[in-house]
């Protein structure tokens, strides 16, 4: 692995890092709140609505620092989000999602090492995604070990593209692509529990 792709992987995860200490703390404080819980379940519409006019913003800009803030404040929403589970065993999906993360970039580095390439991958991955999102649509099933599965995938596939330097320098996307790894393999293991 080259110098420059260390550093950038440097930048990937101590973004990453950050934002999971943003959305954590974010979802901390809301929990141990009671007035704060009760606000954001009565505005949870509001937050939802927020979210996704931040994503769209974050999706169309190009500006590093702007991306950066909008990510630090859909780190925050999630956060708001996450405190509304209400799940019991959060930890442990938590620590398994993270075990599975970290075994998978590992296998992500070794296939960019031995030289697959794994671009071919994306479009495969993008297409099961949304057969599996209509499929939950249409039978109202979660799906667990799928979107576990398949997000682990996407850990590896992401990891070689990172690697590739597909992200043109941009460290806050790449972080972005694996927080939204992390938090889709939270959700599949905490639905699993």
């Amino acid at each position: 692995m080259s110098i420059l792709n260390r550093m950038f992987l440097s930048k990937v995860f101590a973004n990453l890092i950050f934002q999971a200490f943003v959305a954590y703390g974010s979802a901390k404080t809301i929990i141990e709140d009671e007035k704060l819980s009760d606000v954001v379940a009565a505005n949870m519409l509001k937050y939802t609505i927020a979210y996704i006019v931040a994503l769209l913003m974050f999706a169309f800009t190009n500006n590093i620092i702007t991306r950066f803030a909008l990510f630090t404040v859909l780190s925050i929403l999630t956060g708001a989000f996450l405190s509304q589970t209400g799940a019991r065993n959060v930890k442990g999906a938590l620590l398994d999602a993270i075990t599975i993360f970290i075994g998978m970039f590992v296998l992500g580095v070794a296939t960019h090492l031995m030289g697959y390439d794994l671009r071919v991958l994306g479009p495969v991955l993008i297409m099961a995604l949304l057969g599996l999102i209509i499929a939950r649509l249409f039978t109202g099933a979660s799906y667990s070990r799928v979107v576990v599965a398949l997000f682990a995938i996407f850990v590896v596939y992401d990891t070689d593209a990172i690697l590739k330097r597909n992200y043109d320098g941009n460290f806050v996307r790449a972080s972005f692509d694996y927080f939204v790894d992390i938090l889709n393999l939270f959700g599949g293991l905490l639905e699993n529990e």
